[in-house]
């Protein structure tokens, strides 16, 4: 039996295809829920206190109520019981207010570890697809569309691309002013409210979050195309614009360089 000689080069093209392709897809989906997870006890904790305060001061409102139409309001042990409900609930309201802040603080710190995380994966998947690009430029979200636009890749077709952009905006806003603002108010969570406050940023994270994975493995999908994926059309434009800027010189030794390898 005659054994074949392996092709080396073919063999290193394969390993080296798989490796780029499996390090993409492995950095899409990195981290994403682990910051979640360190935070989502803390926030049903909190959530567990801020609700057992509402109820006690809901209980007491009923209370006062029932002072109020009692027809011995005059008596004095119901006066000095109605003056200790009052200071009660007094209390119960700043424990609510504080827990409620608490609560505010911990929402917004997920939003903004959130697009952090899409941010620090797309900029791994573009050193591991375009090692040599420099990622210095990238700080602004409109470098990155415009780079992989160069790449033929519309991030704006992309599925989950919507709840990105939202959570960007939201992101932004919350670092930098923490105002609701008519940009914000476009987005079904905040179109009702004037402010933010942990209902409404808790939701919008919930809805959003199963769309932070789908983008970016749709986006390491783009990538993998770009890098490996060459049809008749596109292989025609790299010859074209290669025979625009190469002398024949050149143009021949390409050929012979592609022959080789």
């Amino acid at each position: 039996m005659i054994e074949t000689t392996p092709n080396y080069m073919e063999i290193f093209k394969f390993s080296y295809k798989k490796s780029i392709i499996e390090n993409l897809e492995s950095t899409a989906n990195q981290n994403l829920t682990l910051f979640e997870d360190s935070i989502r006890e803390a926030i049903k904790k909190f959530e567990k206190k801020h609700n057992k305060y509402c109820t006690k001061i809901s209980v007491i409102s009923e209370e006062l109520e029932k002072i109020e139409d009692s027809e011995s309001e005059d008596n004095f042990n119901l006066q000095q019981k109605k003056h200790e409900l009052y200071g009660k609930q007094g209390d119960y309201y700043v424990e609510c207010h504080w827990l409620n802040e608490q609560l505010k603080s911990l929402s917004e710190m997920q939003i903004i570890n959130a697009f952090k995380n899409v941010e620090i994966n797309i900029k791994e998947m573009l050193n591991i697809a375009y090692p040599k690009l420099s990622l210095k430029d990238f700080y602004r979200w409109e470098s990155l569309e415009q780079f992989f636009k160069s790449k033929n890749i519309k991030l704006s077709v992309l599925e989950g691309y919507k709840e990105i952009l939202d959570l960007k905006n939201l992101n932004n806003t919350l670092k930098h002013n923490g105002l609701l603002n008519e940009n914000i108010k476009k987005i079904e969570e905040f179109k009702d409210d004037e402010e933010f406050n942990f209902v409404n940023i808790i939701n919008f994270y919930e809805r959003v979050k199963s769309q932070i994975p789908i983008f970016l493995n749709r986006l390491a999908k783009e990538i993998e195309n770009d890098l490996f994926n060459f049809d008749e059309e596109r292989i025609e434009q790299i010859a074209k614009d290669l025979k625009q800027r190469m002398d024949q010189k050149d143009l021949k030794l390409l050929r012979e360089k592609l022959a080789v390898n």
